[in-house]
């Protein structure tokens, strides 16, 4: 996904969610008129990252407010009965299970030298990589390329932008969307560029499909323009006239294993910034009531999909910025749907987004490790990957090598830490097969 919005725009995103235009930026990851005025220049490495020290912060504030509860309650802070604190955690545990994340062999998949790539998706049977491109287009197109290889097939061909593509689960179909009709609809094409379908034609933007374990159905979501805010919705792929509300959010992805949705959704209160929620389907493709899987008191939490098996979710973690120009912070995290689990992929201070989870149990996302914006991958929790046939990528300063010119990893990401992906002005991607 590519973020080209200044720190003011980029907070008021995420704290309001209630703008067409600001919506369209977020989720399609297409540059606006807007947008463009404040595009950074090509050396993206060398912007600064202005990020508010927020332990030192929640430290401090923590300390006041135990000492308004000390002072109400004449209980010593610290003791057993102390109250909640300010950000949700009881004294000595933590409301989540959260640990230490070791990832090794990250790989680099595609080589854009000019425009970006982004919005990756991969195939049920681990064969394409599908993501939206402007290495050769003025606006993005949607291409596809075997995973172990660096040739691309363009599929879309539009003076329009096409983002966002989603594999079928038989991975002969994807499922875009596309305001090549003045407006953002959801369309079916085979990944052979053939038979393309048109199945939303609202006023409203309607955007980021997801087929149904069976694949007759896609989850998508719509901007209501009465309430202004973005909603999940159902259609039946067969008819597509036929079509139901299910609930208020965005971003929906559909599980690999049953009909379950997981989006993300504003908080009413508070911050309002993103967490990440889920519903049931029942037969009669009735909703269950929302479940919270994660929420963030700092940090918006967006983009959540489904891992291949089913067992894990991977999100973008954001911290709202202050600063225009500088670069967003956005971490990679995984997450058991029950809320556990949870642990970094990426290291907090750069813009890692868009993350996707790959049948070869690789973690698929965009970031900026030299000039221009590309997708990589890494393997999370240690576990072992299937050999990639990729370009070797220069380490940043401090970073273990990770993959020769056949795709076997020569070393691993240092144990029990987060995947280092700080920009280095040596990295290129210029290597090829």
């Amino acid at each position: 996904m590519v973020m080209y919005l200044n720190r003011q725009t980029f907070a008021t995103a995420f704290l309001k969610t209630t703008s067409i235009a600001l919506g369209l930026v977020i989720l399609c990851g297409c540059e606006s008129t807007e947008a463009q005025k404040v595009r950074p220049g090509k050396a993206i490495h060398k912007r600064t990252v202005a990020v508010t020290d927020l332990d030192e912060d929640r430290t401090v504030t923590q300390s006041r407010y135990d000492a308004q509860i000390a002072a109400r309650t004449g209980r010593r802070v610290g003791s057993r009965f102390t109250q909640v604190s300010l950000f949700g955690e009881l004294p000595g545990l933590s409301t989540t299970s959260i640990q230490v994340q070791a990832g090794k062999s990250i790989q680099q998949h595609t080589f854009a030298t000019e425009g970006e790539c982004f919005d990756p998706r991969v195939s049920p049977d681990g064969k394409w990589l599908a993501f939206a491109s402007t290495q050769n287009t003025l606006k993005p197109e949607i291409y596809i390329k075997p995973i172990h290889s660096t040739a691309i097939t363009q599929i879309t061909s539009n003076p329009a932008s096409d983002v966002q593509a989603a594999f079928s689960p038989e991975s002969k179909r994807l499922a875009f969307c596309s305001d090549r009709t003045g407006n953002w609809d959801i369309y079916v094409i085979d990944i052979d560029g053939r038979n393309l379908q048109q199945l939303t034609d609202d006023p409203a933007p309607e955007m980021h499909p997801s087929f149904s374990l069976d694949g007759m159905k896609l989850t998508y979501c719509r901007y209501n323009v009465q309430s202004k805010q973005w909603e999940v919705w159902l259609l039946d792929a067969n008819n597509p006239g036929q079509r139901k509300f299910l609930a208020a959010g965005l971003f929906p992805s559909f599980s690999p294993i049953e009909n379950k949705i997981v989006y993300q959704r504003p908080a009413q209160r508070g911050s309002q910034l993103f967490g990440i929620w889920s519903i049931t389907l029942g037969s009669d493709d009735q909703p269950s009531p929302p479940t919270q899987i994660a929420d963030g008191s700092d940090r918006a939490l967006i983009g959540p999909q489904w891992s291949a098996n089913g067992k894990k979710i991977v999100y973008c973690s954001v911290l709202p910025g202050k600063n225009q120009g500088a670069s967003l912070d956005a971490q990679i995290w995984v997450i058991d749907p029950n809320g556990m689990g949870r642990m970094p992929v990426t290291d907090q201070g750069i813009s890692s987004f868009s993350p996707t989870w790959g049948s070869d149990n690789r973690i698929y996302f965009c970031t900026n490790r030299g000039d221009n914006e590309n997708i990589w991958s890494v393997s999370p929790m240690g576990e072992n990957s299937v050999s990639a046939r990729t370009a070797r990528a220069r380490p940043a300063s401090g970073e273990s090598a990770v993959a020769d010119n056949d795709g076997a990893a020569t070393s691993e990401i240092v144990p029990n830490r987060p995947v280092h992906l700080k920009a280095d002005s040596n990295i290129t991607a210029d290597a090829r097969e």
